[in-house]
């Protein structure tokens, strides 16, 4: 299971590679030929060595924004496509709930002042601007899917910590 190692010297002739890689129950066979096309590989350059992997046909759906996940949308067996909604976040940021206690503070203040202070009443806007902005932050996220296919996996559950850019779903073309 994996990946197959190939080391081929410069000037070395390639007439056919056969590479069989099994990887969740999945065998994938790979023939090369060269004559359907030119194969060139420098001792140098492993970089330019593809290798197949049955891995391919399983795509990985990581997650776009970080919180608790508070509802699983797809389930294993669902068909999902493109955009398609997986799960929604409540973002968790204690940081951010806290400067909203005290921005909610700084609007009551200013809202009092404003009443005897015309001039506060810009104040009072900005404070009000910037309690939207971060209130914002903090509402659900849906996570949509960034590829069509079959849900293999769900890899979170509900009131699981969901990281920015953590595997969610594993889904198989």
């Amino acid at each position: 299971a994996g990946a197959a190692d190939a080391v081929v010297d410069a000037g070395a002739a390639v007439a056919a590679v056969d590479v069989a890689v099994a990887d969740a129950g999945v065998a994938v066979e790979v023939v090369v030929d060269a004559g359907a096309a030119d194969v060139a590989v420098d001792a140098g350059a492993a970089d330019d060595v593809v290798v197949a992997d049955a891995a391919d046909a399983v795509h990985v759906v990581r997650a776009k924004g970080g919180g608790r996940a508070a509802n699983i949308a797809v389930k294993v067996g669902d068909r999902v496509k493109v955009g398609a909604a997986l799960l929604v976040v409540n973002v968790d940021n204690a940081s951010m709930a806290r400067k909203i206690e005290a921005l909610r503070r700084e609007e009551r203040e200013f809202a009092e002042v404003a009443k005897k202070i015309p001039a506060a009443k810009a104040d009072l806007d900005a404070v009000r601007a910037e309690l939207r902005r971060a209130e914002a932050r903090m509402k659900p996220k849906t996570i949509v899917s960034d590829s069509a296919g079959v849900v293999t996996e769900i890899l979170v559950e509900v009131g699981g910590v969901v990281r920015d850019g953590a595997p969610i779903v594993k889904l198989s073309k």
